[in-house]
């Protein structure tokens, strides 16, 4: 529990993640502290369970580029990122399953994401949530929402959202019948 199988700190970097990253039972697959450092995530990126994380970058300025799937269930976090201006690049899926399980989740100002692959999010998950004011969101990937899940969620002031993908919110009902509506795209 708590344990970190790649760890990287300092300015500058370049880090490529060839191969899969997985984090299980509150650990965390990579971590990055720093700044200026460029992350290149092109395996899969996933984590299961609360407290776990399959990439960790805390600093301002990094650019994450993601080309591997990322995917978080049970409570985890695919891909953490804190830090005034940092750019998130993904090419790949992002799947989020279960209550208080996000996908990417990005907290600082000036936050810059570029998503053309598909999110799919179920049960109460998010895909992407953002925390900051001046964020830029480009989404050319198709969402799918269920189960009172949110695809892309914006919290702070002077948002720029472009959205160019399908958005899907196919009808859910719990074991009562009771609708469980999802969310494509929401921004307080």
């Amino acid at each position: 529990e708590g344990s970190t199988g790649t760890d990287v700190t300092g300015d500058g970097n370049k880090i490529n993640n060839e191969g899969d990253t997985s984090a299980t039972s509150g650990a965390t697959g990579t971590n990055v502290d720093g700044n200026g450092n460029e992350i290149n995530n092109n395996g899969a990126n996933s984590a299961d369970g609360a407290g776990s994380t399959g990439t960790n970058v805390s600093g301002d300025d990094n650019t994450i580029n993601s080309k591997g799937d990322t995917s978080a269930k049970n409570g985890a976090t695919g891909t953490d990122i804190t830090g005034d201006g940092n750019k998130y690049n993904n090419t790949g899926d992002i799947t989020a399953e279960g209550e208080n399980s996000t996908g990417v989740n990005i907290s600082g100002n000036k936050a810059t994401v570029d998503n053309e692959g598909e999110i799919n999010v179920s049960n109460g998950a998010s895909g992407i949530n953002i925390t900051g004011d001046d964020a830029t969101v480009t989404n050319k990937g198709a969402i799918t929402v269920s189960d009172n899940a949110t695809g892309i969620k914006i919290t702070g002031d002077n948002a720029n959202v472009a959205q160019g993908g399908d958005i899907s919110l196919p009808i859910a009902t719990d074991g009562q019948g009771t609708l469980q509506p999802g969310t494509g795209l929401d921004i307080i």
